[in-house]
Formats: structure tokens, sequence, C-alpha cells
């Protein structure tokens, strides 16, 4: 019986926690992110971009060593890129252990996001007596959310909430000695609420490990747990419902 309200209680937090069954890295579009270094070494970068105010461009440039730890680190990751291009995998907040970086941990020199104008889009970056026009973020709408994938960690939460509710409910009716509530049907619902409050709270990491290439994987990760734990549901509800 303890067991089962732990179980109940737990699963009733996951139902407000934003990372249950959720990626482990900002599903937003990439691109928001990327860093890009449009002219290097010899170019004339302050004929590349047009500015609104004059002054734009002594604003954004910035000798390297002024710049903060990360903000170097992730300039020299762009310079040394075959591509001269680099976008860092963000992790979400929920998770408690990141391989790369939080947003909150991006540079202040730099701005992120879509829609950008030029002097937010763009930093100049003097390095070892060269101008570098570094790109991050674009002056296009990037991809949005898809809705897809909140109906499904929708769906999800519900499920979370009826098993707990189902929980709670077994357990006072149990409470009654003339209660012929099925053992095994109850000691499943317990353990197949830890299995899902397990899985559901593991899931940002298991792609953090690699187990996981991305966002459709997360996505269809996400789907079928979903819809097996809804199946599950269904089948332990008329089983109940049958046996007593």
């Amino acid at each position: 019986m303890v067991a089962a309200v732990v179980v109940a209680l737990l699963l009733g937090a996951l139902v407000f926690y934003s990372g249950v069954l959720a990626p482990g890295y900002i599903l937003s579009d990439s691109v928001n992110y990327e860093h890009e270094i449009e002219a290097g070494p010899g170019d004339n970068v302050a004929s590349e971009i047009e500015f609104e105010h004059p002054d734009d461009l002594e604003h954004i440039t910035y000798r390297y060593e002024e710049l903060s730890p990360i903000a170097q680190e992730l300039f020299d990751r762009t310079r040394t890129a075959e591509s001269a291009t680099y976008t860092p995998k963000l992790c979400t907040d929920h998770v408690l252990v990141c391989d790369t970086y939080y947003h909150k941990n991006l540079p202040s020199e730099f701005t992120y996001g879509k829609s950008l104008d030029n002097a937010s889009l763009y930093t100049v970056i003097v390095y070892d007596g060269d101008e570098y026009l570094l790109r991050t973020g674009v002056d296009w709408t990037a991809t949005e959310w898809n809705p897809l994938y909140g109906i499904v960690w929708m769906l999800f939460r519900g499920l979370l909430l009826f098993h707990a509710g189902a929980l709670v409910t077994t357990t006072l009716m149990r409470l009654d000695p003339a209660d012929s509530t099925n053992t095994q049907l109850y000691a499943i619902l317990i353990g197949g609420g830890t299995l899902a409050a397990g899985v559901g709270f593991l899931t940002p990491y298991i792609e953090i490990a690699g187990l996981l290439s991305g966002r459709v994987d997360a996505f269809e990760l996400a789907t079928i747990v979903t819809l097996g734990y809804a199946a599950a549901a269904l089948i332990w509800l008329i089983a109940a419902v049958t046996q007593r």
C-alpha cells in the first residue's frame, strides 16, 4: 500500500514536470543557433553588410581577447570547422546533466533567434589582426514547433494522471475487508506506474547519452511509449472491470 501511494504521488508530480518524456536538447529549429563565418581574413568585412545606423558596425565589433570564454570557444569552433559553420546542441533547462550548453549560458556578445536585423545578426571579431564576420541566428522565420509533439506529450501526461487516479482509487477500495480487487492487477498497476515514471523521467538523458539521434527519434520514442502506455492502460481497465 505504501508503494502504491509513493508511485501515485510520483506520477502526479511528473504531470507538472516539463522534462517528462521530453527531448534532452532544445527542439527549436537549429538554425536559430547556427554560427557561420561569412567573411574571413583578408575580406573587407564592412562592405559585406548594410546597417541601419552608421555606428552599428562599431557596436558589434570585438577584439578576440574581449570576448567571454564561451564566446571565444564558439568562435574557435566555427573558425576551425571545415565549412566555417558550427551549430551547438543546446540542452533543455530541465535536464540536470548537460554535455554541451544551456541556452542561458550562451554568450551575451552574440544574438540568437530568427528574423533578426543585421545589427543583431552579425558580429565582427578581430582575431590575430584579421576581421571575421560571424553570423548567429537567422534573418528569416525558422520552422516552428510541430503541434503534434505537444499533443503526444499532453496525452502522456493525461495517462500519468489517469494512472495515479487509478492507483489511489484502487488503494482506497482495498481498505475495505470485503473488497475483492485482484491482487495481481494491483501489483501490475504499481509496477506499470513505476515503469512509466522511469521511462518518462529518463527520456531526455537517453537522448543526451547518444541513444537517440535527434528530434525525430525523440518524437518517435514518445509516440511509441504513449501509444503502448495507452494500450496497457486500456487492457488493465478491461481486466479490472471483468474480474470484479
